[in-house]
Formats: C-alpha cells, structure tokens, sequence
C-alpha cells in the first residue's frame, strides 16, 4: 500500500511539473501597463517617441494632424502632417517631423483640388490652433501571442471598453501661420466646365469624335462611330469650342498624343471627362505625365517575368473569400492591383469581401505578409514591406567611417521594414535601425558569448526577455522567451 501511495504522489507531482511547465506557453499574453507619448517642439519641428513595455515587434499607427471645419458643414474634418503604420521599436526613439504651417496648407489645397475635380469642393471656415498626435495599437496583431482582436492583451493601459487596443492622444497649441481660409486658388478643372483655348492632359484614353451628334441612317451613324479615333492616356487637347447638347457639354479639340503628334480634330463629350485627373497644360505637367508613362512601360516590362500561385483558399458563404499567394520576386503597386484583379474575377460567385495575402519565396504564411490587395469592397493596394526600390536604397547607404561595424542585416518584417547595423563605437556596442522613409533609431546594447554563437540584449533589458542572435549562415535572428520571432538577412559577404 504505502509503495501504491509513492507511486501515486510521483504521478501528481509529474502532472503538477507538466502543468507548470506548459501553462506559460498556452496562457501566453502580452502585458502593457505604460503607453505615453513624449513630445516637444523645436521651432517648426515636432520630436515625437513612444514609452512604453510593448514588444518592439508591436505595429502601431501613428499620425499627426490638424482638423478644420468647411462652410455650411458643422462636421470636423482633418488634414495630416503625417501618418504610417509602423512598430513600436521604431517609435521607441526620437523621430522629428515637420509641421511647418505651409507643409499642412499645402496638404490641405492638394484635398481641395482633388475633391473640386470630382464635383464635391468646398470653402474653409475656420482651422485649428491645436495639433493632434495620436498613436494607436490595433487589433488584429501579426504577433499571434496577443490572440484573435488582442484578446490576450492585457495591462492598466489596455482599454477596458469597445476595441481592445492601447492609445495615447495628446493635443499641442500651435497656431497655423497665415491661415488659408476660403476657395482654394487653383484653377477649376470640372469636366463640363472647360475653357476656350485652354490645353488640357488626359489621365485615361479618351473617344475623339467627328461630329458631336452623329444623325441619319443606321449606316450613317454607323460610319461615323467607326471613324472615332481615341486619345491615349497622357495625350493633350486644346478646346477651341463648345456647344451644349441636351445640357451636356461638348467640346471641339483639336487633339495631339503623348508625343505631341496631331490626332486631328473632333468632339469629346464632357461625359467622357468625368472621374478623370484632368491637368491643365504647362510643360511641367507635361514632363510629369511623361514621366508616369515611362514608369508604366517598365512596370509593363516587369509583368512579363513575374509568376505567383495560390497556395491557400478560404471562403465563408458568399461573403469572404480569403487568398494566400506565393510571389516569385517583389513586384510593383501596378503588377499587384493587375494580379488582385485577375484573381477575383477567377472565381464567379460575387463576394462581398475578398482578401488577398501576398508572400515571397521563403515567407511564412501567416506570419505576415509581404503586401495586401483586399476588396473591402474597394480595391486597396498595400505593400507592408520593403519594396524592390527601398531594399536597394538601404542596401547600397554608406557605413559611417567612425564605426566598428560588426554586421548589417535587411529586416524585411511586415511595417518594419528596415536595415540593421551592430557596430562599436568609444567603447560601447549599438544597434540602429535605419527605416525605408531615411529616419533611424540607435539604442545601446550589450554582447554575451553562448559557446561559439554570439547573442545581444538591450542594455535596459526587455520585459519579454528579447535578445538577438547570429546563426551559422550569419542571418540576425530575433528570438523571445517563446522562441524565434523574425530572422533578417545578412546584407554583403
């Protein structure tokens, strides 16, 4: 009996142990009881940084704006300084940005003419003196420790009601300078309002026609639609008259393509017009257009060596539908909104949402993706992490002379996006992440030798025990108390 007893009490201590053990892991959270924005203005400069025991891998949203209300509208409306979705590591350093009065005046025309374009303009009638930074940290996180809507989040800053999230606000007193009030001075580019001898571009291919109301027999109206010649995008025109059918503006153009080769003469309805980025003339506008033309030939180009496949497929109903898909190389905005659209019209049950995960080769799924194309309902196209372009630019910034670099690494995480660089310099040991948008941040670390394989830790020390370490293949890994987090690729031999 009493050997029956012993054999029992060592299986209840096992199972203690076994419980003790695994519960860390299956009742993992995410604790955060400090989240406070620091701020101070230099001049016309805003230094912004975040204090807070969030994990560095925690992607917040930060933007710094000024609100202002519209003629006749009791609504309250904002322009941006700025805005991007970013990681708390980033924000745990000193950033400065500009809130020069003009910089936001600027902003704020460009929203006056975009809107006047499409019919909706409006009069300004009084700005705010305050500037308004904020710093959220959404649901739905890309670390799955902080569970489905942050349902593991937990914390005294952690919102208690609504959306499970952490946020700081905070309101500073800086008058604009000079404020603009009223219409915006730009000129007014509505489509049924276009000047007599005024040249202007078109941002889509546009129908030239010969004559503004073909009329007779089926056969002659016919011959008249066949003689229709269309105006490439970029293409120019200059309005040399106009004439209203059924209150319908036309016009009588002579028209020219991207080249400034004449089309010929002919009528464009101002139907024809509507929704697009009409500009009026000039050879700047011009040299732009051409510019974006250029870009889209090459982006053309890019297309022909580019392969994806889906890899998953996920649907609710008529709904949802949900896309994993493996990229071949990292492609442009253009490519992805071409490849989004090609993919929804696969399948022919309408959705009332699609989503659509891009990867490329060797990306976990589900550990972020590299860029989005999600109809929700309407098409927005998301690169989270490094494009092509900013990879290279990172890649080729030139090491500061006075440093002992030990290794730069290209961190290609979802928001963060960013070069990493070891290095000594008067005696102590950094680590600074230089970010795609040119800023950076530098904190002191501290070395510790685990038989051959080299580790870093923050010299403050991290409440979710983060450290950093070099593997065999020279690769920077970043690892927690629960394991591998993120591994960024060694950047040269």
């Amino acid at each position: 009996m009493k050997n029956i007893m012993i054999h029992h009490s060592t299986i209840a201590l096992l199972i203690i142990l076994t419980v003790t053990y695994i519960a860390p892991t299956a009742h993992a959270q995410v604790v955060c009881n400090k989240f406070r924005l620091l701020t101070s203005v230099e001049g016309s400069t805003l230094v912004l940084s975040v204090d807070t025991d969030l994990p560095d891998s925690t992607v917040v949203m930060v933007s710094v704006s000024r609100s202002y209300l519209e003629k006749g509208n009791p609504a309250k409306y904002s322009v941006d300084y700025f805005s991007e979705e970013s990681t708390v590591g980033k924000w745990k350093s000193k950033h400065r940005i500009s809130i020069a009065s003009e910089k936001w005046k600027t902003a704020l025309r460009t929203k006056q003419e975009r809107m006047s374009r499409i019919g909706l303009g409006f009069n300004v009638a009084s700005i705010s003196d305050k500037i308004t930074v904020s710093m959220v940290v959404p649901i739905n996180q890309p670390d799955t420790k902080f569970g489905n809507q942050n349902s593991k989040l937990t914390g005294k800053a952690v919102r208690t009601t609504g959306l499970r999230v952490v946020e700081d606000e905070t309101e500073i007193n800086y008058p604009l300078g000079s404020p603009f009030v009223g219409r915006p001075r730009i000129p007014r580019l509505n489509p049924r309002k276009l000047e007599n001898g005024q040249v202007y571009i078109v941002s889509e291919q546009t129908p030239l026609m010969p004559t503004h109301s073909p009329t007779g027999t089926f056969e002659e109206v016919m011959g008249a639609i066949q003689q229709m010649k269309q105006i490439p995008k970029g293409g120019i025109f200059e309005v040399i008259e106009t004439i209203k059918k059924r209150n319908r503006p036309w016009y009588k153009v002579i028209a020219f393509n991207q080249n400034k080769q004449r089309i010929g003469t002919g009528w464009i309805n101002s139907v024809a017009l509507v929704g697009q980025e009409l500009k009026a003339y000039n050879e700047d506008t011009y040299a732009e257009s051409q510019k974006q033309a250029t870009t889209e030939a090459l982006g053309r180009k890019q297309k022909e060596d580019v392969t994806y496949e889906i890899i998953n497929t996920n649907t609710f109903l008529d709904y949802k539908r949900s896309l994993d898909v493996r990229l071949n190389k990292k492609v442009s905005e253009g490519i992805l909104r071409t490849i989004a659209l090609k993919l929804k019209a696969q399948d022919p049950r309408n959705y009332e949402r699609t989503f659509i995960c891009y990867y490329l080769p060797n990306m976990e799924v589900g550990a972020g993706a590299w860029a989005t194309t999600h109809f929700n309902p309407d098409l927005e196209v998301r690169i989270l992490g490094l494009t092509a372009e900013q990879e290279e630019a990172l890649k080729k910034q030139p090491d500061d002379p006075s440093r002992e670099v030990i290794g730069s690494w290209l961190d290609e995480s979802p928001y963060l996006g960013c070069k990493v660089t070891i290095f000594r310099q008067n005696g102590k040991l950094f680590m600074e992440n230089t970010y795609k948008d040119g800023s950076s941040g530098k904190k002191e670390i501290v070395e510790k030798l685990s038989g051959k394989v080299r580790t870093f830790r923050r010299k403050e020390g991290s409440s979710v025990g983060e450290f950093y370490l070099i593997d065999k293949q020279d690769n920077l890994q970043l690892w927690d108390e629960e394991g591998i987090i993120t591994t960024a690729k060694k950047i040269g031999g």
